[in-house]
């Protein structure tokens, strides 16, 4: 007499293992294929949720490929605090060599009734185009510094300031 528990459990554990010898590997290498272009991801947390006019958030990448072009974004998170509509910044980047860019860019975080922006409930994230199809001219390691420009010595409700660069797709 057989268990008919183990017989009828025998095809389904069988064809589990066969999905599970496929999903996973298929699963892995989506998932490395999707990170591959990145080359470079990080936020920096605002102390206190209060972002100080003299505090500069620095974020440093290595680059070594100079033959294809990157795209560089600017991320933000911010919470229902913020008072405004939009946040000034002043992007300074370095080269290895010591050359130095300053660039000034403007994000709208809410629509004119005042309805936030981004992706979110409670904490909006919102991305803006620093650099598209961008060729790094030099190999080695730049450094972006990113600091608020509004008039308000201190602006709460700024949560998090982070880039990304990715290769063009």
């Amino acid at each position: 007499m057989t268990n008919r528990k183990t017989r009828s459990n025998s095809p389904l554990k069988a064809r589990r293992k066969t999905l599970n010898k496929v999903i996973v590997p298929l699963l892995l290498l989506l998932s490395f294929s999707c990170n591959q272009d990145l080359a470079y991801h990080k936020f920096s947390t605002i102390d206190g949720f209060v972002w100080e006019k003299d505090k500069s958030y620095n974020f440093t990448f290595a680059i070594e490929n100079t033959g294809i072009p990157y795209d560089i974004d600017i991320h933000l998170r911010n919470n229902h605090s913020y008072p405004y509509r939009n946040l000034w910044v002043i992007c300074n980047t370095t080269f290895p060599s010591g050359i130095f860019l300053r660039d000034t860019l403007n994000f709208i975080v809410a629509d004119q009734s005042g309805k936030w922006s981004g992706d979110g409930i409670s904490l909006f994230h919102n991305a803006i185009s620093f650099r598209k199809e961008y060729h790094f001219l030099e190999k080695g390691n730049y450094t972006i510094s990113i600091r608020q420009a509004m008039t308000d010595q201190s602006l709460e409700g700024i949560q998090e300031i982070g880039i990304s660069v990715k290769k063009t797709k």
